[in-house]
């Protein structure tokens, strides 16, 4: 299960809500996310303590896709955030 690492954040730049790191993260990542609307209920999730089956499950019932397209999505974006720091 992935854990949003302390110093990522989401924040609104121009109407577009963007994961950025703060503080000592700065260190480690000095660019920001953009987060569509799939990616940012992935992050809410994330912030839950969901697992990716869960995340998935909520994505299902939120936008009413099958589950196969639902854990690919999780997993795209799971992959981006990991890649970026964002994620332990």
């Amino acid at each position: 299960m992935s854990r949003i690492r302390p110093g990522f954040e989401v924040h609104v730049v121009a109407d577009c809500p963007v994961v950025i790191a703060t503080g000592d993260a700065v260190r480690e990542f000095a660019g920001m996310i953009r987060l569509n609307e799939t990616s940012l209920e992935i992050w809410r999730a994330l912030e839950d303590g969901l697992s990716n089956e869960q995340i998935a499950e909520r994505l299902c019932l939120l936008f009413e896709v099958a589950e196969r397209e639902a854990l690919a999505s999780v997993e795209r974006v799971v992959d981006e955030l990991s890649r970026a720091g964002a994620l332990r």
